[in-house]
């Protein structure tokens, strides 16, 4: 799914493999599946992930996914989740 929300967002995705050691360098990094959406990592092995908040791709994914998903609903006959 976000492979498909990152173009509209002007981004480019890449599937790897991360090391704990590249992770505990990022700036800023999430998880995903369709039981948590998006979900912001923050901290890892007792380290924090940037800033320790959700940084700004983060929340860009989050609010594109989650304009997604209204608009899925919303098509097939639901209602907004606001």
């Amino acid at each position: 799914m976000l492979k498909d929300l990152a173009p509209s967002l002007g981004l480019a995705t890449e599937e790897v493999d991360v090391a704990l050691s590249d992770l505990l360098e990022a700036e800023e990094a999430f998880l995903t599946n369709s039981m948590i959406e998006i979900m912001p990592l923050t901290i890892v092995a007792d380290r924090s992930i940037g800033t320790s908040r959700p940084g700004p791709l983060t929340r860009r994914f989050m609010k594109a996914y989650k304009e997604l998903v209204e608009r899925s609903l919303i098509e097939q006959g639901g209602t907004s989740i606001a």
